[in-house]
């Protein structure tokens, strides 16, 4: 299966989602997914083609609810111990670094203050909606685990 995906005219943005995708602590959204893939930065505004991209994949990754999953952690284990020269071939750390960069990038770019633009700033967090277009919604995986990723 990694084999087809080598030999596939996609092979270097394939095997870099799943490199990406392997290390998280978490499954991701399809937007988190473009913030943290550098090869993805032009797709930020085509999801359709990401989730296209995501299902080449399909041997190793899934989508469900626009989040994506390992389809068994099997999976996982055989990218990250038997197909790491593949996978990693500059060790699966400098991904970590990379998705520690992208997330950094990510935040300085997104985050300001009163994001949500409330006008009543100590109003509870259950009264507050988020715009339709979540300025945040590719900055939940960075916001949380930036600062675990670098090693």
């Amino acid at each position: 299966m990694l084999q087809q995906i080598c030999e596939s005219d996609d092979a270097d943005i394939c095997l870099r989602v799943l490199a990406v995708v392997a290390v998280l602590y978490r499954p991701v959204t399809v937007a988190e997914l473009t913030a943290l893939v550098e090869q993805l930065d032009n797709f930020v505004n085509d999801l359709e083609l990401v989730r296209e991209i995501v299902s080449l994949c399909g041997s190793f990754l899934t989508l469900r609810d626009d989040t994506v999953y390992f389809v068994h952690q099997s999976a996982k284990d055989f990218l990250l111990e038997k197909a790491s020269n593949k996978v990693f071939p500059y060790g699966n750390e400098l991904v970590h670094q990379d998705v520690f960069s992208k997330s950094l990038a990510v935040l300085h770019k997104t985050l300001r203050r009163n994001m949500y633009k409330l006008q009543e700033p100590g109003c509870s967090v259950e009264n507050v909606k988020p715009p339709i277009l979540d300025p945040l919604a590719v900055s939940w995986y960075p916001c949380v685990y930036w600062i675990d990723l670098e090693t």
